[in-house]
């Protein structure tokens, strides 16, 4: 995902941070956790793997 252009990488992390609030919004906890797990690999290969 490093070699993504910023702005697919910014929508990836968009689109999991969104899902995952709307899973806390509805009250599902496991979707929720879930999105959780997806949103921090979506930062971590998009992001923070250049470092």
């Amino acid at each position: 995902m490093s070699d993504w252009p910023l702005s697919l990488r910014l929508l990836a992390t968009a689109v999991a941070i969104g899902l995952t609030v709307w899973a806390f919004s509805e009250g599902a906890m496991v979707p929720a956790v879930i999105g959780i797990a997806v949103t921090i690999f979506v930062v971590k290969r998009s992001f923070l793997s250049q470092i």
